[in-house]
């Protein structure tokens, strides 16, 4: 491939973000005039000659859906910020992950769509198995996957893929990994992206159980990004003479307030009376999962105490069946709360289409874990319940008690000990017995403040950067 000479860059009139389009063939962009024009220095004609265009970034889908049209190829470019009178390249990121397509029902790829959607400073590119329309200008789709499995035929087209796409992208000077790292795609991975040009960041978003012990190992990027100080602690001081732990950042996920929102006195009346909830009802919430967690057993032994100081709770089970495991976890437990005479006041909901309801519904959220494994250092099920208004009651498992920024007051009130049911049936109850409407702006105030999603931004394209 013939090297890419000196860009000429556009002067600060041209406005804050351009793109410079190289065609290597020398072709001429007729087929775009109007949208785009070639700098002076690249105005003569013929095969022999690059030619160089600039084009304003509000026109560039307009150029790529052009350039598929008249199947034109040979082009490489370079976007470029103009601002305070210096001329900065703007970061280019290929984020890899699972695809990043319907339904949003798995944390690290539901926060890698909402980074690259929110943070429009940057230029994203992103693995999906569909196409949306509907996202912004900044960010560029490829539909390398066929809807949204995650499976072994999948991972072996993001392996595939990802050559081609680092070569016919060579802007891209960002890759970020969004997925738990494992000794097969680490092995594999990191000799893909071993360029000394590229930058490589990995977020781990918690380290599984049976992970720990190897977790240093499957480290291979500049950086690391991790959302809490518990799996911070879980990567070495040091290997082969490099510390790890200079090289992690703490930036924790944030979520979309313009999502979820206090509720009004009609919202949540809506939503109460849409789940069969009457006034007097006092509802806890528990939207984990059957495996893993190890949390039903607590749940409903806890929940049995409950019902027997507050005649009107009722629990709301908001588990999707991943695998046939949680058939038998579900069928198991919905006998033992028919032995127990709890049938009509435990409600099996299952998967649900806008969960926003539920937390509206609900006057408590509770997550009573043994184990995190395999999950969100932070759920997002918890700070959205929050942003609503809704209390949350968890264990003190793993990273969970930092939710609440060392604030003692939330701690003593919001946390209990792992796979101590009395505890949880005490605090639940002292919880239910309060106005939901005392502490509702209070929590909404505090999600808003710690996973504020402006600062947090602001700390990934300091990264990025």
């Amino acid at each position: 491939m013939r090297s890419r000479p000196e860009l000429p860059l556009p002067s600060r009139k041209e406005g804050l973000q351009t793109v410079l389009i190289y065609m290597r063939s020398g072709a001429d962009l007729h087929c775009c005039r109007g949208f785009c024009r070639p700098l002076p220095s690249s105005s003569a004609t013929g095969p022999s000659r690059n030619r160089i265009y600039l084009v304003p970034t509000g026109n560039i889908n307009l150029i790529a859906y052009i350039f598929k049209a008249a199947k034109l190829a040979d082009y490489e470019y370079q976007m470029y910020n103009f601002g305070m009178g210096k001329n900065t390249k703007i970061p280019e990121i290929l984020l890899i992950t699972r695809p990043l397509t319907p339904p949003w029902d798995e944390a690290s790829k539901n926060f890698a769509y909402l980074l690259a959607k929110n943070l429009d400073n940057c230029r994203f590119h992103i693995l999906v198995g569909e196409y949306d329309s509907k996202l912004p200008k900044h960010i560029t789709q490829h539909v390398i996957y066929r809807g949204s499995y995650w499976n072994t035929l999948q991972k072996t087209k993001l392996v595939l893929k990802l050559f081609l796409l680092l070569k016919r992208y060579p802007a891209i000077n960002t890759v970020h990994f969004l997925f738990t790292p494992t000794s097969f795609n680490t092995r594999v991975l990191k000799n893909l992206v071993g360029s000394p040009a590229l930058k490589v960041i990995q977020t781990i978003a918690c380290i599984p159980e049976s992970k720990k012990e190897k977790i240093n190992s499957l480290l291979f990027a500049e950086k690391f990004i991790v959302y809490s100080k518990y799996t911070k602690s879980q990567i070495a001081h040091s290997r082969n003479g490099v510390n790890l732990r200079d090289k992690t950042v703490i930036i924790p996920p944030f979520i979309d307030l313009s999502q979820f929102s206090l509720a009004s006195e009609k919202e949540r009346n809506y939503a109460r009376n849409k789940w069969k909830v009457d006034k007097k009802d006092k509802v806890i919430l528990y939207p984990g999962e059957y495996s893993r967690l190890n949390a039903m057993e607590i749940l409903i032994e806890s929940f049995s105490t409950i019902k027997t100081k507050l005649p009107e709770a009722k629990l709301f089970i908001a588990c999707r069946i991943k695998q046939r495991e949680d058939e038998k976890i579900e069928k198991k437990f919905k006998k033992t709360i028919s032995l127990a005479g709890l049938s009509s006041s435990v409600y099996f909901i299952g998967k649900v289409r806008d969960i926003r309801e539920l937390y509206k519904a609900s006057d408590l959220t509770v997550f009573p874990v043994k184990s995190m494994e395999g999950k969100f250092d932070f759920p997002f099920v918890l700070l959205e319940s929050l942003a609503c208004g809704t209390p949350i009651l968890t264990s003190d498992a793993a990273a969970l008690p930092e939710i609440w920024n060392e604030n003692k007051k939330y701690l003593d009130k919001f946390v209990f000990p792992a796979g101590d049911a009395d505890i949880l049936a005490k605090k639940c109850i002292r919880i239910l017995k309060q106005d939901r409407k005392k502490y509702e702006k209070e929590l909404n105030k505090f999600v808003a403040e710690r996973f504020e999603k402006k600062l947090i931004l602001e700390k990934y394209s300091a990264l990025y950067k």
